[in-house]
Order: C-alpha cells, then sequence, then structure tokens
C-alpha cells in the first residue's frame, strides 16, 4: 500500500486522509512521546543546548543515548515519510477530475507539509 500511495494510484481522499493526517498524527505523537522522554531524561528544556555544550557519547547516561536514538529515528522517519507522502498527494491530486479546487487545496497542503518539515530541521 505504500507503494501505491507513492506512485499516486490511490484516491485523493484515501491519500489525503488516511496516509496523510493520520499517519502523519502517529508519527508526530511518537516522535513528541520520544522528545518528552529525553526531555524528562536530561532534565533540559532545550535539548539542542544540552547537546551542544553536555552531551559525551561515551560518559552519558545509557538512558540518554537510548532515548537520542529512539528520537532522532522518528525525526528522519517522519522526514522521510512525509517526503514520500508528498510526492504521493502530488501525483494523485494531479489524477483527480472532480474539482480542480480540492486538487489546489491537497497541492498546497503538500507544499506546507514540505515547508513544515524544513522548518524544524532549521
Amino acid at each position: 500500500m505504500f507503494k501505491k500511495m507513492v506512485a499516486g494510484e490511490l484516491s485523493l481522499g484515501t491519500t489525503f486522509w488516511k496516509y496523510g493526517v493520520l499517519f502523519l498524527l502517529l508519527l508526530t505523537f511518537i516522535t513528541k512521546f520520544f522528545e518528552k522522554l529525553l526531555h524528562r531524561q536530561t532534565g533540559s528544556a532545550d535539548l539542542w543546548y544540552f547537546f551542544r555544550h553536555h552531551f559525551n557519547l561515551f560518559r552519558s547516561d545509557p538512558m540518554i543515548i537510548l532515548w537520542t536514538l529512539c528520537y532522532a529515528s522518528a525525526v528522519i522517519g517522519i522526514f522521510y515519510y512525509a517526503i514520500n507522502f508528498t510526492g504521493g498527494l502530488w501525483r494523485s491530486s494531479a489524477k483527480y477530475e472532480r474539482s480542480s479546487w480540492l486538487k489546489n487545496m491537497a497541492r498546497l497542503f503538500s507544499l506546507v507539509l514540505l515547508f513544515t518539515c524544513a522548518q524544524i530541521l532549521l
């Protein structure tokens, strides 16, 4: 099903609601869960500050390393999925012929999604 979604072979509604909204919400929840666990373990409100000034891979608590790996994996996973989803949504909207307004709104959503993912990295 993931390959069909990326290829744009699914309907626009299925791609948008099932693979876009629902699955991206699930991935965001998982990412935020690992982020909260990492915040609790480090005791720092700013993770970037903690990793720049206090993190040492060889002397850190093993739980900090575990939650860091989980959080980093979740972030990489959500970006990978968002890029593939955006391509699939774009292809699916190109095939949609019922309403040009919905087609353009789906494409706008995909661009906003990519912009949001890029902002998270910076």
